[in-house]
């Protein structure tokens, strides 16, 4: 049984001053009510969680901006992750017909996706198919959990095809029950010439990525975005970051934005990774423009509310001019 003392709302307030963060007032005790002193306080507190930085908070209204600072931003990134998730679905799902001819989804599990003995010709060691029939089959069981899911819940695009005698269940109701992150793994773990495809749409030459890696390795980068944003996470640090793309991936986003650095340490780098998306799936500059300055718009809002002492912590340098600079590229 935990020793600690149960504060109330009171108790918190009282606890937030002892540790140097000034909150008063009826305005403050309702915001603290509402965004909740462990999602809020202790959840916005530590800058990323490595390394662990404390954000020198000194009073509530400075931690009420992080939060609605953070607010926005997920904002501003929903639609365009939608936007770009939904592309992907149905140019994987197109490409897949159109270079297996595989139109159900036993088909393209049987035709499209590598396994033991469908693989990249580099791919020849026993260890390497073994990896990839193991990819296979995990895969398989997670797009089935996804159609027994929708099935139980008697969803019409699903239970159509499955209690039908002579119709098979087509890939495009299956694409639509997609994640972000399955997305990526039916890229990555697909055929060659599906993955060639797929990255030429892109417009990512042979040239420079002969494995067609790059493209699925692109996706990774915003999938913990998406769950993040989708989750009501914290997205302002990058805290769910898991992953790290090879350097000539990110070599690709620093030339599309004319930046001196690319790593995805901060939220603008992911910005940057949704307008390259943005521009190769036809949007318009003027539509990437203003997602890009409406970065800038929360951002300069936000540091109107905060001191250095929070804003060299949390704000990329020179973020204004970094804007500017992947304006000026499109």
């Amino acid at each position: 049984m935990s020793n600690s003392k149960v504060r109330t709302i009171n108790g918190l307030m009282k606890h937030l001053r002892d540790n140097g963060v000034e909150i008063r007032g009826s305005k403050e005790k309702q915001q603290l009510i509402n965004f909740g002193y462990y999602h809020g306080y202790k959840g916005y507190r530590c800058f990323q969680s490595v390394p662990r930085v404390m954000i020198p908070f000194t009073n509530f209204k400075e931690i009420v901006a992080t939060i609605e600072y953070d607010g926005e931003l997920k904002t501003i990134l929903y639609p365009k992750l939608m936007f770009v998730e939904t592309a992907l679905e149905s140019i994987v799902c197109q490409k897949i017909v159109e270079i297996t001819g595989s139109t159900t989804f036993n088909s393209m599990m049987n035709t499209a996706i590598q396994n033991y003995n469908r693989f990249d010709p580099w791919s020849s060691s026993n260890a390497d198919r073994a990896k990839k029939q193991k990819d296979y089959f995990d895969l398989k069981k997670q797009l089935e959990g996804n159609i027994a899911k929708a099935y139980t819940n008697k969803l019409p695009k699903i239970t159509h095809f499955i209690e039908s005698t002579t119709l098979e269940l087509p890939i495009w109701p299956v694409f639509e029950l997609l994640t972000l992150g399955e997305v990526q793994k039916i890229v990555q773990y697909s055929i060659l010439p599906v993955r060639n495809a797929v990255s030429n749409v892109f417009g990512i030459g042979v040239n420079i990525d002969s494995r067609r890696h790059y493209l699925g390795n692109m996706i990774n980068q915003l999938r913990f975005l998406r769950n993040a944003v989708a989750h009501n996470d914290v997205v302002f640090d990058v805290r769910f970051k898991h992953n790290q793309a090879p350097n000539n991936v990110y070599r690709i986003f620093q030339s599309f934005g004319g930046l001196s650095s690319f790593q995805c340490n901060n939220i603008f780098d992911y910005f940057v990774i949704l307008a390259w998306f943005m521009k190769k799936l036809g949007c318009s500059k003027t539509e990437i423009k203003t997602f890009l300055n409406a970065y800038k718009k929360a951002t300069d809002s936000y540091m109107k509310k905060v001191p250095p002492s929070i804003q060299n912590i949390v704000i990329p340098n020179n973020y204004s001019s970094m804007v500017s600079t992947v304006i000026s590229n499109l």
